[in-house]
């Protein structure tokens, strides 16, 4: 199973500090998921929507910020990339040539060879991706390529 750095449910990160909290599957493996949000193969919430699990995690995050408004902005972003809201934890496996950007500063980019407004019904999608064995969080976007 793929090593996640956070909660693919709540968004809880798996650093050092905690680690102890990654559920484990029927099978003994860890899970991609935390203790607080699956048991036992399970969801301990299975009816719970993205919306549910951001208004959970609000009031830990205003906890730490003292600010309700961003704890709910950041949650939003964090909670609608994990795999349990999006494309139903959908694995996209694909080989690509990285390819160097020459428009702003630099960068680079992957072609995505699906139309990620037709597979997750947005244009701008979280993604956790691993290039060359790397892995990467950030997002996908439609870019339009002109001949």
């Amino acid at each position: 199973m793929e090593n996640y750095l956070q909660c693919q449910s709540c968004g809880m990160t798996f650093d050092e500090q905690h680690k102890q909290f990654i559920a484990k599957e029927k099978n003994g493996s860890d899970s991609i998921y935390c203790t607080y949000c699956y048991k036992s193969g399970a969801f301990i919430a299975p009816n719970a929507t993205m919306q549910d699990m951001i208004e959970i995690a609000v009031p830990h995050f205003t906890r730490k910020t003292g600010d309700e408004e961003a704890a709910r902005k950041y949650m939003t972003e964090v909670v609608s990339g994990l795999s349990r809201w999006t494309a139903k934890g959908k694995t996209y496996e694909y080989d690509a040539v990285i390819q160097s950007s020459d428009i702003g500063k630099g960068g680079a980019y992957v072609v995505f060879p699906y139309n990620i407004r037709e597979e997750f019904g947005k244009g701008r999608v979280q993604v956790h991706a691993t290039f060359d064995g790397e892995p990467y969080v950030g997002s996908i976007v439609n870019i339009c390529r002109r001949p």
